[in-house]
């Protein structure tokens, strides 16, 4: 009678237990894969990111011939920060990759995701967590739409000097990433 109670208890406690890593598991979600995973889970509200639509003036080739020369220059990046501890100095990085890519004849995407190998968390897509994703589109009456999926914060610089870029006023590359960082571009420069 006693090892049917204790093999009971066992199978319940394997359970119990089973279920109980499952829902830390499922607790952890998981990060967006692609583009389309990205999109669709800013736009079901996932925390600290938003959709922001802008319009510019100019058509969709100039606006899309513009965006691929500075997207490619600007937003690939590292970031770099300096840790020193008792034990000396050592640096840490993210690395920032920007991909910008026309889906169509009036439509183009740009994508910008930071790989950060540190810590546990969610599968990591190929190219690094999803940043920013910019859906550009052009409208019948010649003007474009830029569809910008942000954080909500510390993104405002980067969104604004892509707006200038679409309609070619040709900013300068704005910082990305941590504020405490140096940014150095795939070019070696910094801002």
């Amino acid at each position: 009678m006693n090892n049917i109670v204790n093999n009971a208890f066992r199978c319940i406690a394997s359970g119990l237990m089973l279920i109980a890593v499952s829902a830390c598991t499922v607790g952890m979600g998981s990060a967006p894969q692609n583009a389309d995973e990205f999109r669709a889970a800013v736009e079901e509200g996932m925390s600290r990111f938003e959709k922001t639509t802008y319009i510019v003036q100019e058509d969709f080739s100039a606006v899309y011939n513009t965006l691929e020369a500075d997207v490619t220059r600007c937003l690939n990046a590292r970031k770099e920060i300096s840790v020193r501890d008792r034990y000396g100095s050592s640096s840490e990085y993210t690395q920032y990759t920007a991909n910008i890519e026309k889906t169509s004849g009036s439509t183009g995407i740009i994508t910008v995701q930071h790989d950060e190998r540190e810590g546990s968390g969610p599968k990591m897509p190929t190219d690094g967590y999803y940043e920013l994703l910019v859906d550009i589109q052009a409208e019948s009456d010649g003007r474009t739409r830029l569809v910008f999926y942000a954080p909500t914060r510390g993104y405002d610089d980067i969104i604004h000097t892509v707006v200038h870029w679409a309609k070619d006023e040709n900013d300068a590359c704005p910082g990305i990433g941590r504020d405490d960082a140096i940014t150095i571009y795939n070019d070696g420069s910094t801002p």
